[in-house]
This record gives C-alpha cells, sequence and structure tokens, in this order.
C-alpha cells in the first residue's frame, strides 16, 4: 500500500480503525477481519495472516486514517452484546443503523465483515441473514456507557492512555465475542438496504433504547 494512501484497498473508502499485518500492507480492521475469514492471506500480496492478529492487532494511530465519517446528529449511539460487556458499533456500521431507526423501520441490512446481518427494531436484536451463528442484543445508549471497545477492538489499544470505564475480561479473546467473529461482526461497505415495513407504536410497547430480554426462540447471549 502506498504511503499516505487514506483509502482501504479492500473496501475502497477512507481506513476505518486501519491496521498494518506483517507484510506492511493496511487496511480497515473489519475489512481485513472479513477476508482472513475466508482466506489467511494478505488480500494484496497472499502473505499469511494468524486469526490470533486480531487478538493484539497493529493499530495505525497517525494521520492515515481517513476522516471522520458525518454522523447522524443524535445523543446516543449503538451497542451490541459481547460477553459480560458490551461493544459499540464502528462508525458507518452506527450509521446504518441509526438512519434506519430514525425512519421508524423495523428492520435493516447491513454487511458487516463478509457477512449480511438484520438489524431488528422490534426484539432490540442482530443476527446473520442465514440464521447461521448466534444472535445478540444491541442498545441505543449513551456515548459515556460503560463498553468494552469498539466493533471487537479493545479500547485499551484504540486509546492507548485513555482512562476510560471499559468492562474487560483479562485473557478474553476478543475474536470470538465481537459482531465479526469467525464464529459469527463491523463494515466492509457502506450498503444498507431498509425494509419497507415501519414499526407501529403501541401504548404497552417498551422503548428501544433499551435492550429487552432476548425472544423465547433466540439462543441465549454467549456467557
Amino acid at each position: 500500500m502506498e504511503s499516505g494512501s487514506s483509502d482501504c484497498p479492500i473496501c475502497l473508502q477512507p481506513l476505518l480503525q486501519p491496521v498494518e499485518i506483517p507484510c506492511g500492507h493496511i487496511f480497515c480492521y473489519l475489512c481485513l477481519k472479513g477476508s482472513a475469514f475466508h482466506r489467511r492471506k494478505c488480500p494484496l500480496c497472499r502473505g499469511g495472516i494468524t486469526m490470533g492478529f486480531f487478538n493484539n492487532p497493529n493499530m495505525i494511530h497517525s494521520t492515515i486514517e481517513g476522516p471522520k465519517q458525518d454522523r447522524i446528529p443524535s445523543e446516543l449511539v449503538w451497542y451490541y452484546e459481547g460477553r459480560n460487556g458490551w461493544w459499540q458499533y464502528d462508525e458507518r456500521t452506527a450509521n446504518e443503523i441509526e438512519s434506519a431507526f430514525s425512519q421508524s423501520l423495523s428492520k435493516c441490512e447491513v454487511f458487516i465483515a463478509g457477512h449480511f446481518y438484520i438489524i431488528d427494531f422490534v426484539n432490540m436484536c442482530q443476527f446473520r441473514k442465514d440464521h447461521s451463528g448466534r444472535s445478540r442484543r444491541i442498545k441505543r445508549d449513551s456515548p459515556n456507557t460503560s463498553k468494552k471497545g469498539v466493533a471487537g477492538i479493545r479500547l485499551s489499544l484504540l486509546q492507548p492512555s485513555s482512562e476510560a470505564n471499559v468492562n474487560e475480561d483479562s485473557g478474553e479473546d476478543p475474536t470470538n465475542d465481537n459482531i465479526s467473529d469467525t464464529s459469527d461482526f463491523l463494515s466492509v461497505s457502506s450498503s444498507v438496504n431498509f425494509t419497507s415495513h415501519r414499526l407501529v407504536p403501541t401504548g404497552n410497547s417498551s422503548s428501544p433504547n433499551s435492550a429487552p430480554s432476548p425472544r423465547p426462540n433466540t439462543p441465549p447471549a454467549p456467557s
């Protein structure tokens, strides 16, 4: 990858959470993770990549990262459930979800790390479109809410000197505890498909701003 380039070779968009792999090429964290799930090689030079790289990725904290996304005005942000805590969605995916939510849609479809996911606003959960993997609860909450990190990357890696309140388990493998993990999410493409069905508010319906209990037939969240 040419020095100074701010576009990801996979999604061709400005780099988001850029990481550098051993061969020296740089990609969006989630773009690379989605590619590595299918073939554990660098998409450019075919150099080897181990899934262990995603436990402690080499984050690029410099001006190479693309410009900030235009965020849809909201005082709240989106989270998905992990083990013993919550992960914040990456900026692009969160914008897509917020756009659908602001239109009072019942659900939307997003493409995340090589997989299509359904974001269900009625049951406040997300799951793969092909129903493989697990279902996870989601919530719309304050940006100051305690979180483990963003899109599977721990806060300690995103903000090395941060004193942010983070709920992290020692020895936990975030590769298996985020929306884009190899067994079960944060955005290769910014495309999103909205459903035409809209939410019908009822007097007894609970606010979608908090995460309710999973549906009876929904697999329980991982412990």
